[in-house]
């Protein structure tokens, strides 16, 4: 019974240090998802007023496949570099390229051996909500540990 009542005062502190902070950061409605030639999926969600966003791999044998990772969006020759602090430094996570009407979208992840070039699938199926929790949670893990 007292484990019971610990994990619900734990849970309970975690969601009062959380909800806070999800009520401040807003997301945009709409997300944008894109694919890769070997099943590679990538779902980005934008902060409302701010040109930040997080971003979601799957399907790649990564470190970061499955995680949010929070970028600053910065201009980038004729489109958006998506940019993420990566040991210590910046680094350049997805980048976007267009030009009369066409775009280009790479993903790019440290030490992996290859860019992979995408393609918009979409923005109905992106959830900017669920991976603003999603992040908040693994941010809140990381903490803990």
């Amino acid at each position: 019974m007292k484990t019971a009542k610990m994990l619900a005062l734990a849970f309970g502190l975690f969601v009062l240090t959380t909800a806070p902070s999800l009520a401040e950061d807003k997301m945009k409605t709409y997300g944008d998802a894109f694919t890769g030639p070997k099943g590679e999926k990538v779902e980005v969600a934008y902060f409302d007023g701010k040109e930040e966003a997080l971003i979601v791999v799957r399907g790649v044998n990564h470190e970061w496949d499955g995680k949010a990772i929070k970028t600053e969006i910065r201009p980038g020759g004729t489109g958006k570099d998506y940019v993420v602090q990566h040991d210590g430094a910046d680094y350049v996570m997805l980048v976007t390229r267009g030009n009369s009407g066409w775009e280009t979208v790479e993903l790019h992840l440290p030490k992996y051996e290859e860019t992979v070039r995408l393609s918009h699938v979409g923005r109905e199926d992106v959830r900017p909500l669920h991976i603003l929790t999603q992040y908040k949670q693994e941010q809140a893990e990381k903490k803990a540990e």
